[in-house]
Parts: C-alpha cells; sequence; structure tokens
C-alpha cells in the first residue's frame, strides 16, 4: 500500500499562516533553543538552497548556520549569475529543477510575486527570506523574541514607527492580529508611508476574531504612550533610490525612536529593530552631547536621543542583557539584545518545522 507524501508547507507571508501554527512554530523553536543536541540530526541528509537576489549578512548566516547545527548541508545561490536573471529560464524552470535537488529552497527578492511563482511550481517547501511585500521569518524571530521577554503576546501593545508600506509592516501587522497582539502604526500620513491597504484591511479582519487592536496614526507620542514593545526598522531599504533620502529623512524624522520616545512607553518597554546597529543603540558617557544630526545612523529610526540619554542602572535593564550590564556600566559601548543576534534558534523554529514536515 503506498504512503500518501504529505502536501508541502511553505511560508511565504505570515498571512497565510493560522495563529496555532505559527504558535506550534515558535514552540519548537523553543524546544530546538533549550536542547539543540536533540535536534542536530534533524536535517541528516537534507540540503537548502539559499536564493539571494537580495543581499544579506543575518539572513545567510543565520539559515546556513542553523541547517548546518540541525545537520543538513546549504547551498548559497547568487542570482546575479543565474540563467534565470539572464533570462535564459523562467522560475517554473526553475523551480522545477531545483525540486529535483534539494530538499528545502528559501529565496530573498524583491518581488513577492516571483517567490509566490517560485512556490506555485516547486514540489519542495519554499520559504521567504524576505520580499518587499513580506518578511516572515524575521516577524517569527520578533514573536519568539517578544514572548521570551514578555511572557506571551494576548493582550499585549506593539507600536511600530516610521517607513510602514515595507516587508516588516506587514509581516508583524499580520502576526499580531493572528496572534491577539494590539498593534499601532505611527508615520506620516502621505499614502507612501501607509501600510499597504489591502494588508490593513486583512489584519484587521484577522483582529475581529482574536481581539486584537490595530490602529495607524501620525502621531508617535499617541502612538507610544503605554506600549509593550516599541519597534522601528531602516528608512532607507534596498529597493528605496538614492535621491529619495533627504526628502525621506525629513518625513521621517518625526517618528524616531529616541530617549524622549521612550519614556512614553511602559517602564518595562522593550526596544527592537530588526536590522540593528551598534552605533544606532548606544549610551554615551556622562556630559557628551548628541551630534546636531537628529540620527544615530543617517538611515536608521533609532537616534541619538537614545543613545545620548544618560540610563539610570535600572532603567538600563530596558535595554541591555544582564550579560553586558558590568561592561554598560563601566561606559563602555553596548549592544541591545535583538533577535538577529540569534538568529539561529529563532530562524530555527520556523525552518526546522519545515525540515521536519517533509
Amino acid at each position: 500500500m503506498k504512503t500518501r507524501k504529505p502536501a508541502k508547507l511553505d511560508l511565504l507571508a505570515l498571512a497565510d499562516w493560522p495563529a496555532r501554527r505559527i504558535e506550534r512554530t515558535i514552540a519548537l523553536g523553543f524546544e530546538v533553543k533549550a536542547h539543540p543536541e536533540r535536534y542536530r540530526k534533524a536535517m541528516d541528509g537534507r540540503t537548502l538552497i539559499m536564493i539571494f537576489e537580495k543581499p544579506s549578512l543575518r539572513t545567510r548566516v543565520s539559515f546556513e548556520t542553523g541547517v548546518t547545527q540541525l545537520g543538513g548541508h546549504a547551498i548559497y545561490y547568487d542570482m546575479s549569475t543565474s540563467p534565470l536573471a539572464a533570462g535564459k529560464e523562467s522560475v517554473a524552470d526553475m523551480a522545477a529543477t531545483l525540486s529535483r535537488y534539494v530538499d528545502v529552497i528559501m529565496a530573498r527578492l524583491f518581488d513577492h510575486a516571483v517567490i509566490v511563482e517560485l512556490a506555485r511550481h516547486a514540489t519542495v517547501p519554499v520559504i521567504n527570506g524576505l520580499t518587499d511585500f513580506a518578511h516572515p521569518t524575521q516577524a517569527l524571530a520578533d514573536f519568539m523574541t517578544i514572548r521570551e521577554k514578555k511572557g506571551g503576546w494576548k493582550g499585549l501593545r506593539l507600536a511600530y514607527f516610521g517607513d510602514s508600506r515595507n516587508n516588516m509592516t506587514h509581516s508583524l501587522l499580520s502576526g499580531c492580529a493572528r496572534l491577539g497582539m494590539h498593534m499601532t502604526v505611527a508615520c506620516p500620513p502621505d499614502d507612501a508611508f501607509r501600510p499597504d491597504p489591502r494588508v490593513l484591511r486583512q489584519a484587521q479582519r484577522f483582529a475581529t476574531r482574536t481581539g486584537a487592536r490595530i490602529e495607524v496614526t501620525d502621531k508617535a507620542a499617541r502612538a507610544a504612550r503605554g506600549a509593550d514593545v516599541v519597534y522601528t526598522d531602516s528608512w532607507m531599504s534596498y529597493h528605496i533610490p538614492a535621491e529619495q533620502r533627504e526628502a525621506r529623512l525629513r518625513a521621517l524624522a518625526p517618528y524616531q525612536v529616541n530617549a524622549d520616545l521612550m519614556r512614553r512607553a511602559k517602564p518595562d518597554a522593550i526596544f527592537m529593530n530588526c536590522l540593528h546597529r551598534r552605533a544606532a543603540i548606544r549610551r554615551l558617557r556622562p556630559g557628551r552631547k548628541p551630534p546636531a544630526h537628529s540620527q544615530g545612523h543617517p538611515v536608521d529610526g533609532a537616534g541619538a536621543g537614545m543613545r545620548a540619554k544618560r540610563v539610570e542602572p535600572r532603567r538600563a535593564d530596558r535595554f541591555f542583557p544582564a550579560r553586558l550590564r558590568a561592561a554598560e556600566k563601566n561606559g563602555e559601548i553596548s549592544r541591545a539584545p535583538s533577535p538577529a543576534r540569534a538568529h539561529f534558534p529563532n530562524l530555527g523554529s520556523a525552518s526546522g518545522h519545515f525540515f521536519q514536515a517533509l
């Protein structure tokens, strides 16, 4: 009697996954993190191909390290050298070919439509490592971090600041609504900076079932008031033309996350950034003034106001892990905890679920 092969499981956008699957995947991530020795052969004899059209440090290193620690093998493939990029091969051809060689496909691309087509033609699981529309693996890592730091999601509120027509806002909106976590988006009123209306409507539909509140405002202070999680992202993503830089900085300056904004959040609020930078999240020694430019990094939503603030030891707990506190007290520059710094256990939650389902 033939055994029926289960349908493949893709991760293209968090909106595609029900809450139960998100919760189970994150629970698996905690299990892998707590007992890595039990999963050292989870991908034994399996191969992941990582297709990169869009450059990355953290995505490549986290996926490749994760697969290696699970006992598998990862192949890095640069799209700039691909027959697909040269117009010699279709997405369908590429999907069919790869499906005969590898067990899982991860792709980090610009156009979301391409990964949707790739998944449609592939017979193996496809993971979205990032597109301009969605970044589900990062969002899963973020929700794992929130649960680890805050104990859960239900009833908490995440406040997101800055450019909101992007992959992170879309993925966080879907995830918050699915998990019953309130979310307030603070961004300029211009439609160019607001979440995609389709994503917003969908998130609000999900929220009616879970009790989550999904809001968009152009008032940064209002969004920050009483927030449990304060989140921001880069103001200049890869796909944004350089000539838009100055106009974007002017429009987004009121939505910079700095010390004044953090004071409006709850005392135990946590700060998150999917691409943390040492320069953007740090504290200067007493007596030093912030630079005239308002940002810690010219294209980052975390700013100089935060790093120039003199933080008393108890308040420092909000930004710095215990193991760095001694260095922080000595006046050394320390980094805030970030999902990206622990990407393997977090992304292992997503990828491990796929790999074991094969």
